[in-house]
C-alpha cells in the first residue's frame, strides 16, 4: 500500500472521509486484504481509545450554553431563507502570498496526500497505539493490586476471628512466658513479641512484629516452635507497613525457641527462607 492508501484508511476508521472518497476507498478494500487487514488494526486500536481517557466534569453551566447556543442557531437557520455555502479551507497566515495586480485573490485548500497531513496521521496513529499498550499495562497493575487486597483481607479476617474466639469466656486463664524476639542478623532492623497464654481451651502462642523488610512476590513470614532440631509451624503472616501478628493454638512439646523466617511462600512444611527473629523460651 503506498503512504497515501495508509493515511487514506486511517481517515476511513475515524469516518473522516467524505463521499467520493469512501466510496473509492472501500473499492480497494474489496480488492486488497493488506487494506482490510490494517483498517481492521486500526479499529481494534481506537476501540481502546475510551478506556485511557480520564473521566471529567463538565464545567458548570456548560449544559445550559451549549443547549442555547443550539437552540439559537436552529431559529436563526430557521428564520433565514438563504443557504451559505461552505467556507473554503485556508491556508495558514504565513503562507498567504500577495496576489499580482490584476487578479483576484484566492484560497488554496490544504491536501491530504501533502508531508504535513501524512505527518499528522502517523502522530495520531502512534499516539493511539502508545494509549492503547499502557490500557493493557494498567489494567494489569490494577489486577495484580487487587489480588494482593484480597489476600491481605482474608488474613486479616482470619486473625480477626481467632482473636474473636480467644476473647470469648473460657474459664481462668493466665499470662505464661512473654518473650522479646530479637534481630538474627545485623541486616535486621525488625522487632518483636511472643506470649505464652493458658487457659481452658489450650495454650496459645501471640506473636507480634514491627519493622519487618518488606515482602516481595509470593513471600510470606512463617512463625516457628522448635525443639532442639525438630521444627514445627505455627502459621504464616503478611505484613502491612512493616507490622504484622499471629495467633495459634498449639499442644505444649518441650518447644524451647520460637523464630520467624521469611518464606518464598505461604507452602513450607519445614524453613527454606532467612530467620528473621528468634528467642529462646522455656519448655512449653
Amino acid at each position: 500500500m503506498t503512504d497515501v492508501q495508509e493515511e487514506l484508511a486511517a481517515l476511513y476508521v475515524l469516518d473522516a472521509l467524505d463521499g467520493d472518497e469512501k466510496e473509492e476507498f472501500e473499492k480497494l478494500l474489496e480488492q486488497s486484504e493488506e487494506a482490510r487487514r490494517l483498517v481492521a488494526e486500526l479499529r481494534e486500536v481506537t476501540e481502546l481509545l475510551p478506556f485511557a481517557a480520564e473521566e471529567a466534569s463538565p464545567p458548570a453551566g456548560m449544559k445550559g450554553r451549549v443547549l442555547g447556543s443550539i437552540l439559537g442557531e436552529r431559529t436563526e437557520l430557521q428564520s433565514s431563507s438563504v443557504t451559505e455555502a461552505p467556507l473554503p479551507v485556508q491556508m495558514p497566515a504565513a503562507q498567504h502570498q500577495p496576489a499580482p495586480a490584476g487578479e483576484t485573490a484566492r484560497t488554496v485548500p490544504v491536501s491530504r496526500g501533502s508531508r504535513g497531513w501524512r505527518w499528522l496521521s502517523a502522530g495520531l496513529a502512534a499516539a493511539a497505539i502508545l494509549l492503547g499498550v499502557y490500557t493493557v499495562q494498567l489494567n494489569e497493575r490494577v489486577g495484580n493490586l487487587q489480588e494482593q487486597a484480597d489476600a491481605a483481607a482474608r488474613q486479616a479476617a482470619g486473625l480477626e476471628s481467632r482473636l474473636a474466639a480467644a476473647q470469648q469466656p473460657a474459664g481462668t486463664a493466665r499470662m505464661g512466658e512473654a518473650v522479646k524476639l530479637s534481630p538474627a542478623a545485623e541486616d535486621v532492623v525488625a522487632q518483636g513479641l511472643a506470649t505464652i497464654v493458658i487457659d481452658s481451651k489450650g495454650t496459645h502462642l501471640v506473636v507480634q512484629a514491627e519493622n519487618l523488610p518488606k515482602l516481595q512476590g509470593t513471600e510470606a513470614y512463617q512463625v516457628w516452635l522448635i525443639k532442639g532440631d525438630a521444627k514445627q509451624s505455627a502459621g504464616t503472616f503478611e505484613s502491612n507497613q512493616g507490622s504484622g501478628a499471629l495467633y495459634y493454638t498449639f499442644e505444649p512439646n518441650g518447644y524451647d525457641t520460637v523464630a520467624i523466617t521469611l518464606e518464598p511462600d505461604d507452602k513450607g512444611t519445614q524453613p527454606r527462607g532467612k530467620l528473621i527473629l528468634a528467642a529462646p523460651v522455656n519448655k512449653i
